[in-house]
């Protein structure tokens, strides 16, 4: 038996069961990326609405597109869930959800959340 660290591979963390709060971070930090990602993306369709009425009328047409569609909803629940957990994050940092049973309730609130406000931006986008 070999003692020390051991590595997990990329099959075997497939099988790993991460906690709620493991899967709060890790999905918060996701969020991040996505959103700084696409951050330049957003500014540029933004500056291309405001730049005159053609471009605003091409940009509005841009967004019927069931990809564009996709990608605006990956945008804005990415912002929302990163929002949500920010607040989680904001509030350990005050002294609050920091014990163990709280702060898994907190990330399973958080998640629970995540979720309802996912769902929900969809069906605005697509209503």
């Amino acid at each position: 038996m070999v003692k020390g660290p051991r590595n997990i591979g990329i099959t075997s963390l497939m099988k790993y069961r991460f906690p709620v709060n493991a899967l709060v971070s890790i999905l918060h930090r996701l969020s991040g990326v996505i959103l700084f990602l696409l951050i330049p993306f957003i500014l540029w369709i933004l500056h291309l609405s405001l730049s005159s009425q053609a471009y605003f009328l091409m940009v509005k047409d841009f967004f019927g597109s069931p990809i564009v569609m996709f990608l605006t909803w990956v945008v804005l629940s990415a912002l929302y869930y990163h929002i949500v957990a920010g607040v989680k994050h904001l509030l350990m940092d005050m002294g609050y959800f920091e014990e163990k049973c709280s702060g898994r309730v907190a990330s399973i609130v958080v998640m629970i959340l995540g979720i309802i406000g996912v769902i929900g931006i969809g069906v605005w986008i697509v209503c």
